[in-house]
């Protein structure tokens, strides 16, 4: 029974990943470069080996978790386990390159997941959030809860 939702835990963080790194890579490909917390954009061609790099990722998750579930399926749940927990480190590897987001969440500003230094980001319910300036982190840091996640969701996905 643990094994079982191990899997399924896994299927559903590989479909979460699935969901939103495209956008991710693709934000980060096009936003490749100097300025002001990686504002500047990359060739057509950044973004598609973002696209390449990010299509081999899937398609190895996807591997995995079908590896795994196969092995399940056979009784072998050791097996399962060690497949689910690649799977595991590959999704946090890639949901751990940069910041969540690709909008200042304080002034809408894009910014380069990738690139935002460690001096621009703040962490909040888990997430590593980045901004495009000084400035920001200061004024996020006096709004509340729930102000911080309306504004992290306007911006999130843009």
């Amino acid at each position: 029974m643990k094994t079982r939702n191990i899997l399924i835990a896994a299927i559903v963080a590989g479909l979460f990943v699935m969901s939103a790194s495209p956008l991710l890579a693709m934000e980060r490909a096009e936003n490749k470069g100097k300025g002001h917390a990686g504002m500047s954009h990359a060739s057509k061609t950044d973004t598609s080996k973002a696209q390449t790099k990010h299509a081999k990722h899937m398609a190895e998750l996807k591997q995995l978790l079908a590896d795994a579930n196969a092995a399940l399926q056979a009784g072998d749940s050791k097996k399962a386990a060690g497949l689910i927990t690649k799977a595991q480190g590959m999704i946090e590897k890639m949901s751990t390159d940069g910041v969540v987001n690709n909008k200042c969440p304080i002034m809408g500003g894009t910014i380069n997941p990738a690139k935002v230094p460690a001096n621009l980001t703040r962490t909040f319910n888990g997430k590593k959030i980045g901004f495009c300036c000084a400035g920001c982190p200061g004024q996020w840091d006096k709004l509340s809860a729930d102000a911080k996640a309306k504004k992290l969701h306007s911006v999130m996905g843009k």
